[in-house]
Order: structure tokens, then sequence, then C-alpha cells
């Protein structure tokens, strides 16, 4: 009897053991996505993540299609906190190219809203994709704070993406900057 029991669960292992290991699929080689920058704190944009993305605004065609993507670093850890991007006002688009107009060769390429369940994320990075924007590009990110608009700290700037070291959601402005020019802003 302990040899007919030993054989039955020896035949059970043997025969559940390959379906256990196939139960969860497994990561393959293009899952994954290496990080497009050398600062290894910096989280890298997810391949097919969905973006929530501003593709357009009416009137406004030179401003590029600009998305949230990726995890969102809060104090250096990856958070749960999401983002939603929306259109800007008419009157924010007005003002940023306004103020673009006062740094010789400065251009607005994008004005979006940005929404959060969470008021106040302390330190929080966060990736935005701005099409077109090259690798080292010198861009300059702008926040409205109450009714001033308060430059907000873009170290990294990589192909299609921008990182933002933003602390609240809001209003958001991004320009170009010629290459001649220093990236701190004139405020």
């Amino acid at each position: 009897m302990k040899r007919f029991i030993a054989l039955v669960l020896a035949a059970t292992l043997v025969v559940g053991m390959p379906i256990m290991a196939t139960a969860a699929p497994s990561p393959s080689a293009s899952d994954y996505q290496p990080s497009t920058s050398s600062t290894p704190s910096t989280p890298a944009p997810k391949k097919n993540a969905p973006a929530n993305t501003v593709e357009s605004v009416e009137g406004y065609p030179e401003l590029v299609e600009t998305g949230q993507v990726g995890d969102i670093l809060v104090d250096g850890e990856a958070s749960d906190i999401k983002i939603e991007v929306t259109k800007p006002d008419k009157a924010d688009v007005e003002l940023g190219k306004s103020l673009a107009t006062t740094i010789t060769g400065a251009k607005l390429i994008s004005c979006v809203g940005t929404k959060s369940t969470v008021a106040d994320f302390g330190s929080a990075l966060v990736i935005f994709k701005l099409k077109g924007v090259k690798a080292n590009a010198k861009i300059i990110c702008y926040e409205l704070v109450g009714d001033q608009w308060v430059v907000v700290p873009v170290p990294i700037v990589v192909d299609n993406f921008v990182v933002v070291n933003l602390k609240n959601p809001g209003k958001l402005m991004f320009m170009e900057l010629p290459a001649e020019l220093p990236t701190e802003p004139i405020a």
C-alpha cells in the first residue's frame, strides 16, 4: 500500500510539474525596455504603455503631441500615482506664446493641463512624451502656481521624451530654447 501511495504521489508530481511551469508566461527579450539615460534613478518610458495624450490643440498646429508615460517616481521610488493630461485653455496657450516671445528665439512647443488624485507629490519625476523633441534639446517647463508661471526642473531630455520634476498637478507649458541660450530661464 505504501508503494502504491508513493507511486501515485510521484506520478502526480511528474505530471503536475510541467503544468505549473507553464501557468505563467515567461518574459521575452522584446519585453525589456532599457533605460534611455545614464541616470539609474530615472524611470524609462515603457515600451507599450498606454499614453494619455493630447494629440492636438485646435487652432494651434505648432503645438506637439504631448502625453504622460511610464512610472512616476516620488522621492526616488516608483509610485502608483496616475496623471491625466488634458487639453489647455486657449488663454493659457496665448499666455505661453506671449511668454515665449520674451525669450529670444524661444518657441512654445506644448501647453497642457494635468490632473491627479494626489494634490502634492513632494518631488516627483514624471516622463512626458513630446513628439519631435530631440535628445539634449534645451527645454524649459513652466507650471502655473496660483497666478504665476514657475520654472519646473527638466533634468533629462531624450528623443521624444522629457523628464520633469513636478510637485503638483496643474497647467504646464514646454518651450524649446535655441542652442546658444543657457538652460536657465528668464523668470
